[in-house]
């Protein structure tokens, strides 16, 4: 505990600009009610004050990310040692975002008298990495075109690990696949292009899902002639036509009420991005005289259809 105590108390010094701080000597003093008593002698050192950040090769991203708030606040500030892992991270995370995988960033710290200048270093070792051509590793059946479809990049782009990541998202929301997988490649030609692989699985075309459950009207899980089955299905048929498309037809009835539905949707249409869903539905309701009568007091039907 009492080290423990002692780190948080570097902690809080360091984050106050004071890099030196020492614990020189800690003393127990031990009182007649054998209380102890610790006292700690420390010396705090010369506490750092950060006067300016600079970027030489990239003036730019100074007023971006952790940078920007040195904008705001006037100089000089008490130099946290936090400042050093939270800037270089960013900086790391932006130029792989841009493309870059072999990058070197070093900081420099420049003392004077006044405080610190600091000086961020940044050495890109290799060219620009692009998107390069994509392959389809897959099952028979499986249709390329609507895999390319939904490819959110296009050979020679920059590399974007958020793009990929989007283009899976992509894909398994299409919901005809099992399986979906996509990665690069480790081969990169002359110019910069990597290519990608996407691996899918087709799913079984026809899906049954069947539901049991019961349901009692109460305050105690007794059963009564308020309580009720519950009984539910869903009949999924995918990729109908080969387009990815959906035929969904789905009900669930109890001793009160029956609702049931059928749906078709394709993802895809007139050879654009817009998902169309056209469903029709049929509910029923009967609402007993009180709970437990087996007496109907009224009927209540909701038929219609949407598109959307």
């Amino acid at each position: 505990a009492i080290n423990d105590a002692m780190d948080a108390l570097l902690s809080v010094y360091l984050e106050q600009g004071f890099w030196d701080i020492q614990i020189l000597k800690k003393k127990f003093i031990c009182f007649d009610d054998r209380q102890l008593r610790l006292k700690l002698f420390i010396k705090e050192g010369d506490r750092r004050q950060l006067m300016s950040i600079e970027i030489p090769e990239f003036p730019d991203l100074e007023s971006k990310g952790p940078f920007a708030r040195f904008k705001t606040v006037a100089l000089p500030v008490p130099f946290k040692f936090s400042y050093l892992k939270e800037q270089r991270k960013w900086l790391l995370h932006h130029f792989k975002q841009h493309g870059f995988k072999s990058i070197v960033i070093k900081p420099e710290l420049h003392e004077s008298q006044d405080g610190i200048h600091l000086e961020w270093h940044v050495q890109l070792k290799d060219q620009k990495t692009l998107f390069g051509k994509t392959v389809v590793i897959g099952s028979s059946g499986v249709n390329v075109e609507h895999i390319y479809r939904e490819l959110c990049y296009s050979q020679s782009d920059l590399w974007s690990k958020k793009k990929l990541e989007q283009t899976f998202a992509r894909l398994k929301d299409v919901g005809i696949y099992e399986t979906v997988s996509i990665y690069p490649l480790s081969h990169v030609d002359p110019s910069g292009e990597q290519p990608v692989a996407i691996r899918v699985i087709a799913d079984d075309p026809y899906e049954i899902k069947v539901r049991f459950g019961f349901q009692n009207v109460s305050k105690n899980f007794i059963f009564r002639d308020r309580a009720t089955y519950k009984v539910g299905g869903t009949f999924i048929y995918k990729n109908v036509t080969g387009n990815a498309d959906q035929i969904r037809i789905e009900g669930d009835f109890t001793r009160f009420y029956r609702i049931s539905e059928a749906s078709y949707s394709v993802p895809w249409t007139f050879g654009y991005p817009i998902k169309t869903t056209v469903k029709g539905y049929c509910n029923k309701f009967d609402q007993p005289v009180y709970i437990g009568s087996k007496r109907t007091l009224y009927r209540g039907r909701n038929n219609g259809a949407l598109i959307s």
